[in-house]
């Protein structure tokens, strides 16, 4: 009661009333059902204002959806969310969470049609052939989507060779010596915690063993750190009561080799997953220079010694000559993983285009000749059918008008130069295709932008404003890029929406209306893209 901060209120209270006589609190405060209201009107508004910037998109197949499902740690109820990325016609990419819906019933592949059909159609979209598709290998949506010829996700494949590469079925695991867990003994965590080192350790200022036992999104990197320090601090502690034999077996110079062999991976997904901007071009890029730094041990040394000056010199002080010596200890999951990766990791003709498309890597050079001319193939062949849709599009305009027109560097290798395009005469080049030789064929627009001269500094890492500078002179590569650009290299999008409804779904708010989940997450994702939007809507207060 003699607390000044509760003083000081009272008497505000009491100087309130005092002025303004009695006031009832009902009409000062918002219920609850006020508020729910409120939040249910907003994202209506935004639902709709999301259907009418899809319109546009949708027309030129410039939106791509990324699915997935996730499960409430609470309730265990099934929920299916989705994020959706699309480019508008000034060339600006988006992506928003459109929905994180229940899911009842069976995940069969003809359900998961039917009820993403039924969510979208709330958009606009009445059926998955009107948008592009990337999602994980999960068999449900590999069977669902077949018909759709969806892309996979780069971090999902990825993951897959980590899982193979260090975890081996229950049955091989005793087997096989060289597994991740024959390295970190689950012995740490279990002893930390029974003699309550874990206790000493916070006060110490450190953190608690993490105590996975799988990988995801090559999250393992994240572990090894967290065990290496928590055993560091263990040992420590350990010491400091005088036990000199410590009860726990860790390899530690192990540990340090696995997180350099991993930490190339590491800083690719950084890099490749940008959320809010084209990534699709990367994932070529990022693939060679993966197999690049994997062919030797030599190769992962380079690798290091070079990034070391672009990256914090931290990492580059912790890579230590002895610790180099002993590097062949780490050489079976080396070999391991660079066979996964080149076994389990298939390119799409997209992610060539992407690359070619990108004005900063036009040339292609992680291709052979035989790629750049399938790339070259497939280009052309989306020209075309670009050319025939703005046919029918023109000639349904004469019939029925429309109001609306359409309108330190890892990669530094793959860069174009003006030695890697097909020369204005013809002659021989590294990018010449075979299927369509320039000297027999007049040149298209694909030939003159592999041609155009540019300066490379001025080159942005989004390529859609390149495009969007260039449209009046490659209308239909514009269009193309558009389509392009428009799929993200991977899912994690929709794994964010998905961190924000384990936010939003706690353990003192698990009774929140279903309904309600859906709205919060849309307007958290909202925010951030309100000035795309034709109408006013700060006025909210979001």
């Amino acid at each position: 009661m003699q607390d000044s901060g509760f003083l000081d209120i009272a008497q505000e209270l009491i100087r309130i009333g005092h002025k303004y006589d009695l006031i009832d609190i009902n009409t000062v405060l918002r219920s609850r059902h006020t508020l729910s209201r409120n939040v249910h009107d907003l994202a209506n508004r935004f639902r709709e204002c999301i259907k009418n910037k899809l319109r546009e998109p949708l027309q030129y197949h410039s939106v791509t959806i990324c699915p997935d499902f996730w499960s409430d740690p609470y309730r265990n109820i099934s929920y299916l969310g989705l994020n959706i990325c699309f480019v508008d016609a000034q060339h600006r990419f988006s992506s928003i969470d459109l929905f994180c819906r229940p899911f009842l019933g069976k995940k069969s592949a003809d359900v998961v049609v039917k009820v993403l059909e039924s969510h979208l159609s709330e958009f606009g979209i009445n059926n998955l052939a009107m948008v592009n598709i990337i999602s994980d290998r999960g068999s449900n949506f590999d069977k669902a989507f077949e018909p759709f010829n969806p892309l996979f996700g780069f971090g999902h494949r990825l993951n897959n060779v980590f899982k193979a590469a260090f975890f081996h079925h229950e049955k091989k695991k005793t087997d096989n010596k060289q597994s991740l867990r024959s390295i970190l003994s689950n012995d740490i965590a279990v002893e930390a915690k029974l003699s309550g080192l874990n206790k000493e350790i916070e006060s110490s200022g450190g953190s608690t063993v993490h105590q996975a036992t799988d990988i995801r999104w090559v999250s393992i990197m994240n572990s090894l750190k967290s065990i290496l320090k928590s055993y560091k601090m263990i040992k420590k502690i350990l010491i400091n009561r005088q036990q000199q034999k410590l009860f726990i077996n860790v390899d530690e110079k192990k540990i340090k080799q696995i997180m350099l062999l991993l930490e190339p991976f590491q800083d690719v997904m950084k890099m490749i997953q940008t959320g809010n901007s084209p990534s699709l071009h990367l994932v070529l890029l990022c693939t060679q220079t993966l197999r690049d730094v994997l062919k030797s041990l030599e190769s992962l040394v380079n690798y290091h010694e070079n990034n070391g000056e672009h990256e914090s010199k931290e990492r580059s002080n912790e890579i230590d000559d002895e610790l180099f010596e002993e590097l062949e200890g780490i050489k079976f999951f080396l070999n391991r993983i660079r066979g996964l990766l080149d076994e389990m990791f298939e390119l799409d003709i997209r992610h060539y285009s992407a690359t070619l498309l990108h004005p900063k890597y036009r040339s292609v050079k992680a291709c052979t000749w035989t790629e750049r001319a399938e790339c070259h193939k497939y280009v052309r062949q989306q020209m075309q059918l670009i050319y025939i849709e703005l046919n029918e599009s023109i000639q349904k305009e004469v019939e029925e008008p429309t109001t609306k027109k359409f309108k330190g560097d890892l990669f530094r290798r793959f860069e174009s130069d003006g030695s890697d395009v097909p020369r204005e005469d013809g002659g021989e080049s590294r990018n010449e295709s075979e299927e369509y030789p320039i000297s027999s064929r007049k040149r298209d627009a694909l030939d003159r932008y592999l041609n155009l001269e540019l300066e490379k500094l001025k080159l942005s890492s989004n390529s859609l404003k390149f495009w969007d500078d260039q449209h009046e002179k490659f209308p239909r590569l514009s269009s193309l890029a558009h389509r392009i650009f428009s799929k993200p290299a991977t899912s994690t999008s929709v794994e964010r929406q998905f961190s924000g409804a384990g936010l939003v779904i706690q353990e003192i708010r698990t009774s929140l209306n279903r309904e309600q989940l859906d709205n919060l997450l849309l307007i958290r994702s909202m925010r951030k893209y309100q000035h795309l939007f034709e109408q006013r809507l700060s006025y909210f207060h979001i």
